[in-house]
């Protein structure tokens, strides 16, 4: 095998390729990329076992052939590479691979391409989801994504949700649930789905849209498809395939409260909550960061206080003129909502100090919604 590129076009793949590869891997070969030149592109694959992402880049192919090498040693070594360098890679039937800029070679020992697992195959019927609507129904979920599995199966990963004529993605990691839809054309949907995707995909998957170019005015496609074990989710030249998730998701609507439960429903400038929140966070306990919301006498105050830091106050205008009312919530889980909201108002629903409140976004209408359910904090 021997190719010449773009220092530059191969180092963007290579990118993307780090959130698959675990650096912990006690396989070796899991550890690699493998790099097969085919006609005129270097395809590029990574794995480790549950997760694999295929994608490419432009090449001149002087000699067709196949080769495993170190995935962090390469991306490492082009990152320190100027981004319109030439570069040409060549492997030897000893595994050797030679990396050569300019004047500067470099030679490391590869892999055999065989001992590479075989990637799972995209069946031939997909289904288009609309790229935009796929990005932001994960980037505003993710936020509930456990970070490990917690007690519960379902809560290492997201709910995809695909009907006829709507995407959206529901998560929860027991304390918190982010809710998020939108009318949608699913061109190729065969019948209405849900998978649970795990939060590693969900998180590869992001980055994979987030690099993608799209045309002034148009609106890029993402095929999805699915087979007995595994998704798949291609935009343009990568593929990404995971392991389905197993677990069954709780019936969540369940935990939504209705809108005759909400027994305060106030509107705040997203801008003003979050500053204030961070703010008096520098206060709250570090493992908890608890503060207390207090509604009263036309504001809404907010309050953390540890026997280390001191105490804060600070304050929001709002209408009201009820009784007293306290609740506690966890700083940063409210935050985590007011970062992705992209409103420049949020509504705040409360029913009683022992319940759930919502954190919702104001006038999206029916065709879309945007729902995020958080745990008190008793104190």
């Amino acid at each position: 095998m021997e190719v010449k590129f773009r220092a530059q076009d191969l180092f963007s793949e290579l990118a993307l390729a780090q959130g698959v590869v675990d650096r912990k891997t006690t396989i070796p070969v899991l550890g690699h990329v493998l790099i097969e030149a085919d006609e005129d592109r270097l395809r590029l694959s990574v794995s480790d076992l549950d997760l694999s992402l295929r994608t490419s880049c432009r090449a001149e192919i002087l000699a067709a052939g196949s080769a495993t090498v170190p995935l962090q040693w390469l991306h490492d070594y082009f990152r320190l590479l100027p981004s319109d360098a030439e570069i040409s890679i060549a492997a030897s039937a000893g595994d050797t691979v030679e990396v050569t800029h300019g004047s500067a070679r470099s030679r490391l020992r590869g892999g055999d391409a065989k001992k590479f697992p075989d990637l799972p195959t995209l069946p031939q019927d997909t289904a288009s989801l609309p790229l935009g609507v796929l990005a932001k129904a994960i980037r505003k979920t993710m936020i509930s994504v456990s970070t490990d599995s917690g007690p519960y199966s379902y809560q290492g990963g997201g709910l995809l949700m695909l009907a006829g004529n709507s995407l959206g993605m529901v998560s929860t990691d027991g304390h918190r649930l982010s809710l998020y839809s939108e009318q949608a054309s699913l061109a190729g949907l065969p019948e209405e789905c849900r998978c649970l995707i795990p939060r590693k995909a969900l998180q590869n998957l992001d980055k994979v849209l987030a690099v993608v170019a799209v045309a002034d005015g148009e609106e890029d496609a993402v095929d999805f498809a699915q087979d007995g074990n595994h998704l798949f989710f291609r935009s343009g030249r990568r593929l990404l395939t995971c392991q389905k998730m197993t677990a069954a998701f709780p019936e969540y609507a369940r935990v939504l409260p209705d809108e005759g439960e909400i027994a305060i429903s106030r509107e705040f400038a997203t801008k003003d909550l979050a500053e204030t929140l961070r703010r008096v966070d520098q206060f709250a306990p570090q493992e908890s960061h608890a503060v207390q919301f207090v509604l009263d006498d036309g504001q809404l105050r907010v309050t953390a206080k540890t026997a280390l830091s001191g105490e804060s106050e600070a304050s929001v205008p709002t209408e009201y003129d009820g009784e007293r009312f306290q609740v506690g919530f966890s700083a940063r889980s409210v935050l985590d909502f007011l970062g992705v909201c992209e409103s420049e108002e949020v509504t705040l629903g409360l029913k009683d100090p022992e319940s759930v409140a919502e954190l919702s976004v104001p006038g999206l209408g029916d065709a879309k919604q945007h729902r995020y359910v958080i745990m008190p904090i008793r104190q």
